[in-house]
């Protein structure tokens, strides 16, 4: 009798237990955009339990007790917020506005991981979006003639070719490595870049490593290294089209669009310039053949990513870029003898680059990292020459590739 009377008060206390405990779930993201916040930290002042959202913001806590309850909300770069849980709420919608002030820059080019700016045992150079929409830029190469240390020329303005260098390594171009997004941009010979091939209307962040990274990047960074780094798309659907026009008759238009979908996000962007050029042929040295160095480019790219966890993503980018940059000759028109030879709009020289990278990254609780990247890169390279004696024209066509 006393058996059974005991078992059915510990049943009874047992039924009260499993009626007091209940689930709570809730969803954390950004209150500037909506997007959800995949790792932030949940914790009851009462019990000090606590939890973490997934990838989609979302969490889930069990309590012990119908009783109010004072919950705490944080996440790194964010204001924390407390708020107090009563029984019986549906799912939370908890916003956390951005904290700047306490998220210092963070770079990956120094040490090939994501590290505070105050850390790195190094001379960094850093520019981020905000400086680079505030500066009148014309090609990827005019953002780093702010950055103090880096030499930065063009012979013909936006119509001959920039030469790039670090640490007084004037025109060894080779001995300083740019990167996008971490893959090396520099030809494999002579290691020119093609800076107009460059979309700068998609860089978040430019960084610099001044002095020698050979340790690291190999013998080609003898100089330092550039590193011009790609936005993220967070919005579910953003974009920007600009339009600019100059003398000599020139026109550039800029087009970009990006979104993401959850784990998706994806990006294209697309460049065309085009200008009638003006006489870059010295002085002394203009004859009837002379004419202005015209310039007709284009330039598209695209990126599809998917986030598996807030910690782990794949992704798949690539561009193609075309370019005719006139000489300053022209020979057809003169009733030359074999005047089908010459080309029409004058000598000139095309350019051609195709690039394809499939990143993987991923990082973990002890603070190491991941990053593997497959890429490829092409150059082609074809001047058209003319020259003519006697009244005959001779042309060359070469083309190489890298």
């Amino acid at each position: 009798m006393k058996k059974t009377f005991f078992l059915c008060i510990l049943l009874i206390l047992s039924s009260q237990f499993v009626i007091a405990q209940h689930v709570i779930t809730g969803k954390v993201h950004d209150a500037a955009n909506g997007q959800p916040l995949a790792g932030a930290y949940i914790v009851v002042h009462k019990t000090k339990k606590a939890t973490s959202t997934d990838y989609a913001g979302q969490f889930n806590l069990s309590l012990e007790t119908d009783s109010p309850h004072l919950l705490e909300i944080s996440y790194i770069g964010y204001h924390s917020q407390t708020l107090e849980l009563k029984p019986g709420e549906p799912m939370l919608q908890i916003e956390l506005s951005p904290n700047t002030a306490e998220l210092g820059t963070v770079v990956v080019t120094a040490t090939r991981g994501r590290r505070g700016a105050y850390e790195v045992p190094l001379r960094v150079g850093i520019m981020q979006r905000e400086a680079i929409e505030a500066l009148p830029v014309f090609s990827a190469d005019d953002i780093l003639r702010s950055i103090p240390g880096i030499s930065v020329s063009r012979g013909a303005s936006f119509f001959g070719s920039s030469t790039v260098s670090l640490r007084g390594m004037g025109s060894e171009a080779g001995r300083t490595l740019v990167m996008v997004d971490g893959v090396p941009v520099n030809k494999s010979d002579g290691g020119s870049v093609n800076w107009n091939a460059i979309s700068f209307n998609d860089i978040e962040q430019v960084e610099v490593i001044k002095g020698p990274g050979s340790s690291i990047y190999g013998g080609n960074a003898m100089g330092g290294v550039i590193n011009l780094i790609s936005q993220t798309p967070q919005k579910r659907l953003e974009g920007a089209l600009s339009q600019s026009i100059g003398t000599f008759n020139t026109y550039q238009t800029q087009l970009k669009v990006s979104g993401r979908e959850n784990k998706f996000f994806w990006g294209l962007q697309g460049m065309y310039r085009n200008s009638d050029g003006y006489i870059t042929t010295p002085a002394d040295e203009v004859d009837e053949y002379s004419i202005a160095s015209f310039l007709d480019e284009y330039q598209i790219g695209g990126r599809l990513g998917y986030s598996f966890t807030a910690r782990q993503s794949i992704e798949i980018s690539g561009g193609y870029y075309n370019g005719k940059r006139g000489t300053g000759a022209k020979y057809s028109g003169y009733g030359f003898e074999n005047d089908e030879l010459a080309a029409e709009s004058g000598a000139y020289n095309q350019y051609t680059n195709t690039n394809l990278r499939l990143v993987y990254r991923a990082s973990f609780q002890n603070n190491s990292s991941l990053n593997m990247t497959l890429y490829g890169l092409n150059r082609k390279s074809t001047p058209i020459f003319g020259s003519f004696r006697n009244d005959v024209i001779t042309r060359y066509d070469v083309e190489s590739g890298r």
